[in-house]
């Protein structure tokens, strides 16, 4: 897999755990601009996270929850964006 596909990949990842925490991002980035950089920044986070099976399993044993799990790089975004 390229990097611009793993990147693709990632940001896929990243819209499940954003769905998972009931976030919706392009929402929650036209409220936030400042975050928009930050956002970019946590996808590469993603993109060289060494959990991303354990983030899959957990995501699949979580339809919904209040945060992401503790090991994940971008917990913090996470918690920016479901902030109003």
């Amino acid at each position: 897999m390229g990097f611009f596909d793993r990147i693709d990949q990632r940001a896929e990842v990243m819209d499940r755990m954003a769905a998972t925490l009931e976030i919706d991002i392009p929402a929650a980035l036209a409220q936030r601009a400042d975050c928009v950089h930050s956002y970019r920044q946590a996808v590469l986070r993603c993109t060289f996270c060494p959990h991303d099976s354990k983030c899959s399993v957990w995501m699949q044993d979580h339809a919904h929850a209040q945060a992401a799990p503790d090991y994940c790089r971008n917990k913090d975004i996470f918690e920016s964006l479901a902030r109003p």
